[in-house]
């Protein structure tokens, strides 16, 4: 449990974790270490989330929020490598996640994948729990994680576009 007092604290960390992985957009230069810490942002991110929501922290307006994701269905015949060419990729569909179920997905995570797909821009991130991930992958993209995080900070939905110009991406964070 989070005692009330070290509330802000957890929150100034997750801003902090929106922050740096909103960086991502402007890096072009996608190695082990970058990965590594984005893995480890969304880890603490999500764990963070959970154990403020289960330390009874946070407002029933954002624990009532769901997010849309998309969802891959398991091949017919996996390969059991447990990679996602284990999934049908080109049949998404959608579906709605609780903030509490996506946390979950995360903190008991079977399949965790940046999609970088030009080897230098992450956009997204492929992930399942290890129950999940029998049936379905899941794919979230990255202003999407950032969206969750803000949310959870500023106790409120927090929407951010995406901008593409050329062959730039960003997103212009809240001043709330």
């Amino acid at each position: 449990m989070i005692d009330s007092r070290l509330k802000r604290y957890w929150l100034m960390e997750l801003e902090q974790s929106a922050t740096s992985l909103e960086k991502l957009y402007r890096s072009n230069d996608w190695n082990d270490d970058l990965e590594f810490s984005v893995e480890k942002s969304i880890f603490f991110g999500f764990y963070a989330i959970r154990k403020l929501k289960e330390s009874g922290l946070l407002p029933n307006n954002v624990i009532s929020f769901n997010w849309k994701i998309t969802t891959y269905p398991k091949a017919d015949n996996p390969k059991k490598n447990k990679s996602i060419n284990d999934y049908q990729l080109f049949s998404g569909g959608s579906k709605q996640l609780s903030l509490e179920d996506l946390c979950n997905q995360f903190v008991h995570s079977n399949h965790f994948s940046p999609f970088v797909p030009d080897n230098q821009v992450c956009v997204g991130f492929f992930f399942a729990s290890d129950r999940e991930s029998k049936k379905e992958l899941y794919y979230l993209q990255l202003v999407s994680v950032i969206n969750i995080f803000l949310s959870v900070v500023h106790e409120k939905r927090v929407t951010l576009e995406l901008v593409h110009k050329e062959a730039e991406f960003s997103i212009k964070l809240p001043n709330t």
